[in-house]
């Protein structure tokens, strides 16, 4: 009897499952990977954004209006008092900046660290604002994700 067999042995389909089980393997890490990096950039651009929008909002109120030098003890501020009724304030325990108690960010950011320097301390020369600020995603873990600082000077265009 002359037997003709067609098909593939069962070392045969071993070897090639095991050889499609290394590839897909590589592939779903591959992919999960940057499904990562995709949040992490999501995230760079919403921080981003919400620093670029803030900064604004603080540049063209310290443009616009006058520093209240009544109401700044030393040139390290958490807190920028401008005109008679302004206020930029940083919140350490609730990790937020506000203006005149309304956050400047959303709450699924975290202001980390927000400093305003003053100079010169009397009104005599045109005023500069030195504006330090850190914001974070919010979480739970020690360290998060993304940490974006900014620093810029802005110049108050009122001299009082």
């Amino acid at each position: 009897m002359n037997r003709q067999t067609t098909g593939f042995t069962l070392i045969e389909l071993i070897v090639a499952i095991t050889i499609g089980g290394i590839i897909l393997a590589t592939v779903m890490g591959s992919f999960l990977t940057l499904g990562k990096i995709k949040q992490q950039l999501d995230l760079t651009r919403q921080i981003q954004r919400e620093l670029s929008f803030a900064t604004i909002r603080i540049a063209d109120r310290i443009r616009s209006q006058s520093l209240d030098y009544t109401r700044i003890e030393d040139s390290n501020l958490h807190a920028l008092p401008l005109g008679e009724t302004e206020l930029f304030s940083f919140d350490p325990d609730a990790g937020m900046l506000f203006m005149n108690d309304a956050p400047l960010f959303s709450s699924s950011l975290m202001v980390q660290d927000a400093e305003f320097t003053v100079s010169p301390l009397s009104n005599t020369l045109q005023p500069q604002v030195h504006l330090e600020i850190r914001v974070s995603e919010r979480t739970t873990a020690e360290v998060p994700r993304v940490s974006i600082p900014i620093r810029t000077t802005i110049s108050s265009r009122i001299i009082q």
